[in-house]
């Protein structure tokens, strides 16, 4: 499915989520989707082997590949970035960097994480916890999220503080800032674990 999917910079289902040709091309997240035969923006996971499995998205549509696990989808740059931000989708990373920029590498464990993606969670974290690198959890501000961000504080006896979108995510961050037409992103409600 990956080899077979298309790279195109801009797909349409990401621009209609309110993401720019600029953040898509973004070298960070150069090759980290790209889209089916279908239309399906296609988001690759990995774990310590490769690429064990992908989700697709598209408008009224979101699924992980059947026959395959859930890994980490990771930004490029993650195994060297001064920060990495802990999010629940692609698209939140993405609308994240397109409202407040930065350095930051991202992860995405695509909703409820598997025993893999807690495992793998588990060593990125330590991974950047031994190169001095901050990991920040940065999930959904609804109650999955912030059960989400327990079961972070839970998996390492680092403390991890929490960037917390305005809305209920940062795509709906970015589409109220759209919205306003506001120069500026809405702030991020920053708080320890």
């Amino acid at each position: 499915m990956w080899a077979a999917a298309a790279r195109i910079a801009a797909p349409a289902y990401l621009l209609s989520r309110g993401l720019s040709p600029a953040t898509l091309a973004d070298p960070r997240f150069t090759d980290t989707f790209r889209v089916d035969a279908s239309g399906n923006v296609v988001f690759p996971h990995r774990d310590r082997s490769g690429l064990c499995g992908y989700e697709l998205r598209r408008k009224c549509f979101k699924a992980f590949g059947a026959g395959t696990k859930k890994g980490l989808w990771l930004t490029n740059g993650a195994g060297t970035a001064d920060s990495i931000l802990i999010v629940e989708s692609a698209i939140d990373a993405m609308s994240h960097y397109q409202l407040h920029g930065g350095d930051s590498a991202y992860c995405s464990l695509a909703g409820t994480p598997s025993k893999l993606q807690k495992d793998l969670l588990i060593g990125l974290m330590i991974k950047a916890d031994i190169r001095g690198a901050a990991v920040y959890s940065a999930v959904d501000n609804d109650r999955a999220g912030h059960e989400l961000n327990d079961l972070i504080q839970q998996l390492t006896p680092v403390r991890r503080d929490r960037l917390t979108p305005v809305a209920g995510d940062w795509n709906e961050d970015l589409k109220a800032a759209r919205r306003n037409k506001q120069g500026t992103a809405p702030a991020i409600r920053r708080s320890a674990a």
